[in-house]
């Protein structure tokens, strides 16, 4: 190998991270610094020995800077930043990008020595020491001046030369910087994280050939909910609002500019107050429990729900803890649970199902049989029909109940505006019983069963009938149990007798006693729950009770105050009835 000529410079061999320069870039920045060093393109002869220079060979982008017979080319090792092409024998090594030839331990590439980051300029080279110091100095800061000036109001320095000749006096240079712009700054994007969403339908996509793709929900369809309930003091959303950065200045006084950054707009909406972090993050907070109302660029939550149409597919079911307003039907299947107060404008379809913390109001009405409604304050509907409601506090109707099954805690009233004739009653083939006093147009029908209760809760008089007949079964149990123990436990010394036997006569009566023990509790468990069922079951004041038809009352209808009954036999209208001595007493009855 050659050596290398004094006073040369020699590119360093490792790679930076920075990005290199183009040549063009190169050659408009730094002027004519490569024609201070050794230019040369080598073409080896056919039949010579390659000869590869270790410095000083600057080559352009898709040059060709070496020729060599083909038959040598295993001898030549090169890098990514150097190609090869072979033609007719010969190979070529071209460099795909400009920069300095470099050889080291035999591997061939490109080196492009300038290189920079956004406000920095940086050379990297080693500069070879010569004999003469003073002319080897000369020469290494005459490289470095020839870098172009900045301009002295661009706002970038140059190294003084006494900066660089400090620097090169200090040892071997590797990396020198000739020029230091304003760097910029770069703003932060902002972010928005939203925390409580409503529920989505979980939905998977399925299509053939031919076919039409289309959405398969896979989720209950009739359990699923567009509406979120939220409660207080839940974190809504985390927004950080991010910030602008600012321009600066590269190494020769061209300014970097800084792109703007997205900031995000998320506003407060009702009942929801903003909370500060000391990282910079905005929390957006429920004030109250309430639905959850979100959109693109704000949180809010509603103190009610509102459904301005029906409840369906569209909707899903309904589940909120207050108040809840619906402006048209309430589909088949679907269910709507309201804590609060709950107003239908349209009608209860068939299998739907009603569950209302306080009051109900449905402007139209009730139908079919798979329907349920339960209510724990007052109610009142236009009609129901073939459908089951029990309703804690009053009931009223407008129209009337259709082969149903009503049950009321309060008054039940039934004004029948839309019954005719005296054969139909405003009630007909339904069962309807209320705790308090009964108000109606009329009741009965031809060829139905009807059942009017005053003053008795039949669902909880039945549950109260089964317990009485688990007492026997009971009593009888523990009688079972005690002729088996065979002794008189409260006759007196028996504790004396009792130790005179056998140890496993012993155990046997202890595990008798224990299973008396347990019916005992059992016992007076049910007899806790009876007496509350009853006090429950049956009004205490049934002779302050009546049942009141304005109209009339066909014959077959059973009527009841308590457990007291009776059965229609003849037609009768404007009738009261009330209880006295165990009696039902039938007034102003028209024949």
């Amino acid at each position: 190998m050659n050596p290398i000529p004094k006073g040369i410079i020699k590119l360093k061999q490792d790679k930076s991270e920075f990005t290199p320069l183009s040549v063009e870039e190169f050659l408009t920045r730094f002027g004519d610094i490569h024609e201070s060093l050794k230019r040369a393109k080598i073409i080896a002869q056919e039949g010579s020995e390659p000869f590869i220079p270790t410095c000083g060979v600057f080559c352009q982008e898709k040059e060709v800077f070496m020729l060599f017979p083909s038959d040598l080319e295993e001898y030549i090792k090169i890098d990514h930043s150097v190609f090869s092409r072979s033609r007719g024998g010969l190979t070529e090594l071209i460099a795909r990008e400009s920069g300095y030839l470099v050889q080291e331990n035999g591997l061939v590439s490109i080196y492009n020595p300038c290189q920079m980051t956004e406000d920095k300029v940086h050379l990297f080279y080693l500069i070879i020491p010569v004999s003469d110091e003073n002319q080897a100095l000369n020469l290494k800061i005459d490289f470095l001046k020839q870098a172009r000036q900045p301009s002295k109001d661009s706002g970038t320095r140059l190294f003084s030369q006494e900066k660089i000749e400090e620097k090169i006096n200090s040892g071997d240079i590797h990396t020198v910087t000739l020029s230091i712009g304003i760097p910029p700054v770069y703003g932060e994007a902002g972010s928005l994280s939203i925390k409580v969403r409503p529920e989505k339908r979980v939905t998977e996509k399925s299509a053939g050939k031919g076919e039409e793709e289309k959405d398969v929900t896979s989720t209950d369809h009739y359990s699923f909910s567009t509406y979120k309930e939220v409660g207080q003091d839940t974190i809504l959303a985390e927004v950080f609002r991010g910030s602008n950065g600012s321009s600066g200045l590269d190494a020769f006084g061209t300014e970097i500019i800084v792109p703007e950054l997205k900031e995000i707009h998320f506003a407060v909406g009702k009942n929801v107050r903003q909370q500060e972090r000391e990282d910079g993050i905005t929390e957006f907070i429920a004030e109250i429990t309430g639905i959850l109302d979100l959109t693109e660029t704000s949180v809010g939550v509603l103190e009610e729900l509102d459904v301005k149409g029906d409840v369906s597919s569209e909707t899903g079911s309904l589940y909120f803890s207050g108040n809840i307003t619906v402006g048209g039907n309430i589909h088949s299947l679907f269910t709507v649970k309201s804590g609060g107060n709950l107003s239908i404008a349209g009608t209860v379809e068939n299998g739907a199902v009603i569950e209302c913390g306080e009051n109900l109001n449905i402007q139209k009405g009730i139908i079919g049989e798979k329907t349920i409604i339960k209510v724990k304050g007052n109610m009142e509907a236009d009609f129901i029909q073939d459908a089951n409601l029990r309703v804690a506090g009053d009931l009223k109707i407008h129209g009337s109940i259709y082969s149903s099954k009503v049950f009321c805690g309060g008054n039940l009233q039934v004004a029948g505006k839309k019954v005719k004739g005296k054969l139909r009653g405003s009630i007909l083939g339904s069962h309807v019983s209320c705790m308090n006093n009964m108000t109606i147009h009329s009741a009965g029908s031809q060829g139905s069963k009807t059942t009017l209760i005053c003053g008795l809760d039949p669902e909880l008089k039945n549950q109260l009938d089964e317990m009485e007949k688990s007492v026997p079964v009971i009593n009888r149990k523990i009688l079972t149990l005690q002729n088996r123990i065979g002794i008189d436990l409260t006759k007196k010394g028996i504790a004396e007798e009792l130790k005179k036997l056998s140890h496993h006569r012993k155990a046997e009566i202890k595990k008798l006693l224990e299973e008396i023990k347990l019916y005992a509790s059992h016992k007076a468990e049910v007899s806790k729950r009876m007496a509350a069922l009853k006090d429950r079951s049956i009004n205490p004041n049934l002779e302050d009770l009546c049942i009141q038809v304005g109209s009339h009352l066909v014959p077959e209808t059973t009527v009841m105050i308590g457990e007291h009954k009776t059965r229609i036999e003849n037609p009768s209208g404007g009738v009261t009835i009330t209880l006295k001595n165990d009696a039902l007493v039938f007034s102003g009855r028209k024949k």
